[in-house]
């Protein structure tokens, strides 16, 4: 005596296309992600940058600070004053404002936020898999 079991599993090509279509938006979720990090590292920028109202000094850091160049693999986040180099180098703290190592904080900060960005991104995006 045998016994022949049957199975027939549908919904395969769903699930298929489903997995391809993640992978298809996978590019796309990943600069959406890379231009987030970079917009919170200028906004981390401009919170802890020192303003200046001498005019030697140009225009105010933190009204210039701005996004750069973007590509698939990178952005670029610019702060261009020739001072900027100079007040984040500065040792110490300015009484009232803080340290000066405006970007180095910034940096930090961002490091410490990038990988949340990052998995909110594409936590998104795999969610789609189970809709």
């Amino acid at each position: 005596m045998s016994a022949v079991i049957n199975i027939k599993v549908t919904g395969l090509q769903e699930n298929v296309a489903g997995f391809e279509n993640v992978i298809n938006q996978m590019p796309e979720v990943k600069k959406e992600a890379m231009d987030d990090v970079a917009f919170f590292l200028v906004q981390s920028l401009r919170a802890h940058v020192h303003r200046s109202d001498d005019p030697k000094f140009g225009p105010h850091m933190q009204d210039v600070i701005r996004l750069g160049g973007s590509s698939q693999d990178h952005v670029e986040v610019v702060v261009p004053t020739r001072y900027a180099t100079i007040e984040n180098a500065r040792p110490g703290a300015k009484e009232g404002f803080g340290p000066h190592n405006f970007a180095d904080m910034a940096q930090q900060e961002t490091a410490v936020e990038a990988p949340n960005i990052f998995f909110t991104h594409y936590s998104q995006l795999f969610s789609n898999l189970s809709s």
